[in-house]
């Protein structure tokens, strides 16, 4: 085969993208769509068949022929009288109601022979109806003319200022009804009323309806209201106690005022009706039983008076004047102690005097003087008054001995590990207790101060003699006995506990004073800190390879009996494994001398481990090339299975594509495969040339297919023409299934 144009002739399908295909099959459609109607629009309108089939007939109305009962025989000779020649008109009358008597307008004519009068009948109306009215056109030598027309009166409109239909609000009379009534102006009997709920006898507000009509009107709706009003249910005193038939309130120091609660009463009322509430007095304030007498009275209403009774109880003087006691712990300072009572300004100067005030030891006895520490019973009472309950109140007084922690000064101290000159052997550190002789109590400084120093199993107790003109301190070491005197004033003393080496001590101080006193526990702490340690040498940066296990810095020069210690983030650490860089610290410590280095650390990639990982992976890469190349060679063989020819070339057209071969063919040709729509089509051509050139054709490309025999087929692309030869005559099945795709 050629790769030249061709001429040739289609005996098969036009191809055309989907959409070119859509497009053409619409206009074929719609084509003959239109070529249909528009020959039945030619017929219609050639062949009239409308008229024919569907024509249509007036129908006139007869007309109405009168005669008049006095009307003469017919006589030929009387000449008619033509109402359109003369423009004769008897029109038709609408009005309204008028209550008087009205006429329909006359007819109307442009001329009339001569002779010809006109007279009418039942023309003169005054009531609603629908009425004919007659006009008789009659002359010498003329038939008489009779026209009839409609008159028609029709109902009119009620005036509602003729009506008055007025809300109402009316007093509550037991058993009485009472209404709303249409008052009017016009005459009574002229018109007709009906009601709807105009009339009632409870309580209440009610819409009320009337309606009024007659023959010559329309209907005509008016509305009221009639309001019912039991004014003595509106209004009441509140808060009533029904066990006891009485407001009760509670004594306060204040004054009680008692209204009625008004506020059930319409507005109307209370606006218009002049509506007033006055007491006989409504305000009380002392104790004791009271009538509330209210007087209510209102326009149109009945005066009418409204009771309840007033109770006014005792109070309670805690509640009522904010009376208090108040027992809060106090400290001994050897003045005379008391409870606080708490008056407020409102509570009576005269009540004073009768508030009571005991106290009793723990035997429980009386005392008046509250002067040492210890616990008191104390009671207050206050007496029963006219307006207050009796008051009684029982709890303890505490007056709690002095705190002397402030006297003394013990604080903490600190300081850096030395030695004793020409020795190893650390100097011994001390706290010191100092205190103030001239801030001591007088109670303190009449007895002995003692003072106990504990830190673990260590106790030295201090004891302070006061003298006339010395304060001698003592304290025992061991065995030893120390005996030191100072003058009065700032004492300061090393507590006689010794430190030595790196540590923090914390010791406790109990000072034990008298019966007055608290003892006072006070803790300091001596903090011995590490002197720094020399001779230590450190790289500042080091590096490691990666070999999975943990590492550390290891480049560093110390002394014997140094312990290293690894700080990173400053917490300890027990190394790294994985690449990165570290910023560490190095702390050496040797007995009491410490220092601290810092060291950059990095962790690098082992080449050895990185070049195993790199041939692992490249022989996983090669593996599963040759899995997929077997997998690939296995579909191919069996593509291959079904070509004609042992050296075939392959044909692929998945993704739009016709044919394509890359595989070696024979100078007599190729056999190949076209796969299209999941089926598998062989082909064979005649042109090697064409197929040893990586022959391809494009579904886009193709533009016509024929078959030339049931073994031939012939592809038009673009332009130029291929002749495929298809074994076992499935030339036709080839060709659908390219038109398909």
């Amino acid at each position: 085969m050629s790769n030249k144009p061709q001429k040739l002739t289609s005996h098969g399908k036009v191809l055309t993208t989907n959409t070119g295909r859509l497009i053409a099959r619409f206009m074929l459609i719609f084509a003959t769509i239109g070529l249909v109607v528009g020959i039945g629009v030619m017929v219609v309108l050639n062949l009239g068949l409308p008229e024919k089939m569907f024509g249509t007939a007036s129908v006139r109305e007869e007309s109405k022929v009168y005669a008049a009962a006095s009307e003469p025989d017919y006589h030929p000779e009387l000449k008619e009288i033509d109402p359109e020649e003369h423009g004769i008109v008897f029109a038709e009358y609408i009005t309204t109601y008028t209550g008087k008597e009205q006429t329909i307008p006359a007819a109307t004519w442009t001329s009339l022979p001569d002779g010809v009068s006109v007279q009418y009948v039942n023309h003169q109306h005054t009531n609603v109806g629908d009425y004919t009215a007659v006009a008789m056109f009659s002359g010498k030598g003329y038939k008489t003319l009779i026209l009839e027309t409609n008159f028609r009166i029709c109902r009119a409109p009620f005036d509602p200022e003729d009506f008055k239909f007025v809300s109402k609000l009316v007093e509550y009379k037991e058993g009485v009804a009472q209404g709303v009534y249409v008052e009017s102006t016009l005459p009574e009997g002229s018109y007709t009323v009906k009601y709807e709920n105009n009339e009632q006898t409870e309580a209440g507000a009610y819409n009320a309806t009337a309606v009024i009509y007659d023959d010559n009107h329309y209907p005509l709706t008016l509305e009221a209201t009639l309001t019912i009003v039991n004014l003595k249910g509106l209004v009441s005193f509140d808060g009533v106690n029904e066990e006891r038939g009485g407001i009760v309130r509670t004594y306060a120091a204040k004054e009680h005022k008692i209204t009625l609660n008004t506020s059930k009463v319409l507005e109307e009322i209370l606006e218009e009706r002049n509506f007033t509430v006055t007491y006989d007095n409504n305000v009380y304030t002392d104790a004791g039983e009271y009538t509330i007498t209210a007087t209510v009275s209102a326009d149109g209403f009945e005066t009418f008076t409204v009771e309840t009774k007033l109770f006014i109880d005792k109070g309670d003087i805690n509640k009522v004047y904010g009376f208090k006691v108040d027992t809060t712990t106090v400290e001994y300072d050897g003045e005379n102690k008391a409870v606080g009572i708490n008056y407020s300004d409102s509570f009576p100067e005269e009540m004073r005097s009768q508030v009571t005030v005991e106290y009793f030891d723990a035997e429980g006895n009386a005392v008046t003087d509250i002067v040492s520490p210890g616990t008191y019973t104390v009671k207050v009472g206050v007496a029963e008054t006219a307006n207050c309950n009796a008051y009684s109140f029982e709890g303890e007084f505490v007056v709690d001995k002095r705190d002397v922690t402030g006297l003394f000064e013990f604080e903490d101290e600190s300081d850096k590990f030395r030695t004793v000159r020409d020795s190893e052997k650390g100097e011994v550190k001390r706290l010191v207790m100092t205190l103030d002789t001239n801030k001591l109590h007088e109670s303190m400084l009449a007895q002995d101060l003692v003072i106990t120093y504990t830190y673990g199993d260590q106790v030295v107790v201090v004891t302070y003699t006061f003298g006339e003109e010395e304060v001698l301190v003592k304290y025992q070491i061991g065995e030893e006995p120390v005996e030191v005197s100072y003058f009065y004033g700032e004492i300061s003393i090393e507590v006689p506990i010794d430190f030595v080496n790196v540590g923090e001590y914390t010791v406790k101080a109990v000072v034990t004073g008298n019966e007055l006193d608290h003892d006072a526990e006070l803790y300091a702490t001596y903090t011995i800190k590490y002197a720094t340690l020399t001779d230590v040498s450190l790289s500042s940066t080091q590096m490691v390879f990666a070999n999975g296990n943990f590492q550390l810095p290891t480049k560093y020069e110390a002394g014997r009996d140094v312990t290293v210690e690894y700080l990173y983030n400053n917490e300890e650490t027990e190394g790294f494994k994985y690449f990165g860089v570290y910023n560490l610290k190095l702390r050496f410590t040797q007995g009491n001398y410490q220092t601290t280095k810092s060291v950059r650390f990095i962790v690098m990639f082992n080449p050895v481990i990185a070049l195993i990982g790199m041939i692992i992976g490249v022989l996983l890469g090669v593996l599963a090339g040759l899995i997929a190349s077997l997998v690939n060679a296995g579909r191919e063989k069996l593509s291959q299975s079904r070509f004609l020819a042992p050296s075939s070339a392959v044909a692929n057209a998945r993704g739009g594509i016709i044919c394509e071969s890359f595989a070696k063919a024979e100078k007599n040709g190729c056999s190949g495969r076209l796969y299209l729509s999941e089926q598998a089509l062989e082909f064979y051509s005649d042109d090697f040339e064409l197929v040893k050139n990586n022959f391809l054709i494009n579904l886009d490309e193709i533009r016509n297919v024929d078959v030339l025999s049931p073994s031939k087929i012939e592809v038009y692309a673009n332009r130029e023409a291929y002749v495929f030869t298809v074994p076992d005559g499935r030339a036709a099945e080839w060709a659908h299934h390219i038109i398909k795709a």
